[in-house]
């Protein structure tokens, strides 16, 4: 992220709300809430055996100050009426846009709504067929592709797909 975010132009709050939407786990929970000086991060995500696990695993390994992280279990196509606020910026990690595109287009408008006008939505993909598709989505729901690139920092798997193998940085449009 460290090379990326600036070049989207994105002014940094002095400490910032994060959500992350479709969490699992939410691996990259750590990450965020260091690089983004991170308040509060809310992760969000419908299975609650993930989420029990991101409660726990957060709870062991933080025994340095941190911020409020709160673990959500629920339906993001119903955001406005599960977390409360505006966001600085808002996370999806390979959403399976392609597989269940109804779907994402209600998470993405949800999220919109909870936004700030400067917020800064970062999204990954696991291939570019799924990255072109999320693109499509973002755009006709209004948001404005800052840039969209292969993601140099993706570490492999094996087999035809990487982790997070494109990445994308978008606003919302007023």
């Amino acid at each position: 992220m460290g090379e990326y975010v600036p070049k989207t132009g994105y002014s940094m709050p002095s400490s910032s709300r994060v959500l992350d939407l479709g969490c699992g786990r939410c691996f990259e929970g750590r990450v965020l809430s260091d690089y983004f000086v991170c308040r509060h991060l809310v992760g969000i995500d419908a299975n609650p055996q993930k989420i029990a696990k991101a409660k726990e695993e957060y709870t062991e390994m933080m025994s340095v100050p941190k911020p409020k992280y709160e673990f959500i279990v629920g339906n993001a196509r119903k955001l406005r009426k599960i977390v409360n606020g505006k966001f600085d910026v808002v996370v999806a990690r390979h959403p399976n846009v392609a597989e269940i595109p109804d779907v994402w287009k209600e998470i993405f408008s949800e999220a919109k709504r909870l936004m700030k006008p400067e917020s800064l939505l970062i999204a990954t993909s696991f291939g570019s067929k799924e990255h072109e598709v999320l693109e499509k989505q973002l755009k006709n729901l209004s948001y404005e592709i800052i840039f969209s690139c292969m993601n140099e920092y993706s570490p492999s798997t094996t087999g035809p797909y990487m982790i997070d193998k494109k990445v994308l940085f978008a606003r919302k449009k007023d």
